[in-house]
């Protein structure tokens, strides 16, 4: 009899710990958590200074579609002053590590590259106010010319080449996948 005192008690024993451990897993678990509160960018409401970092290319017009709404939107025109194509180009604007751009590639498809602003040529790109970092310029950040030169910011340069890389294995991988089919 006292065999059967002793293993209820040791049942108890350790059904104790085994059921405060769920409760208190079941209480922090299904407890509030808090959000981070995390500090609201600054909206650029109006058009920031606009600069070119690439001596070969100008900017040669800024408008603004849809000013003082929320889908208002840089529309600026860059004219390529060299002898040379332009395979592609980046538009972005940066402050204190925030960014945001835009690119214009055409050196993503190898076999078939695509001139994006022929020599003495322009091209018009848009980017959205929702795009662009406050108290930033916007800038002609980086180009390559169809001689293999880049010109511009160096992580610019190095961010526009990483992207087209990481494509292109994506659609050589996808090439890859749909040859074995």
């Amino acid at each position: 009899m006292q065999t059967g005192n002793v293993s209820r008690k040791v049942m108890l024993l350790c059904a104790f710990p085994v059921l405060a451990t769920v409760v208190i897993t079941a209480s922090v678990l299904s407890a509030p958590t808090k959000k981070r509160s995390q500090k609201p960018q600054k909206q650029v409401t109006e058009l920031p200074a606009v600069i070119s970092n690439v001596p070969r290319l100008r900017v040669s017009n800024v408008t603004v579609k849809n000013l003082g709404t929320p889908d208002a939107v840089a529309v600026v025109e860059i004219l390529n002053t060299s002898h040379l194509a332009v395979m592609s180009l980046e538009l972005s604007t940066r402050n204190k590590g925030n960014s945001g751009g835009i690119t214009e590639d055409g050196l993503m498809d190898l076999d078939n590259p695509r001139v994006v602003i022929p020599p003495f040529g322009t091209i018009t790109l848009e980017m959205s106010f929702s795009e662009m970092i406050a108290d930033a310029p916007l800038a002609i950040s980086a180009a390559e010319f169809s001689d293999g030169t880049a010109a511009g910011d160096k992580s610019s340069l190095r961010g526009m080449r990483a992207v087209r890389k990481h494509r292109q294995d994506l659609r050589a991988e996808k090439k890859r996948r749909d040859g074995e089919q």
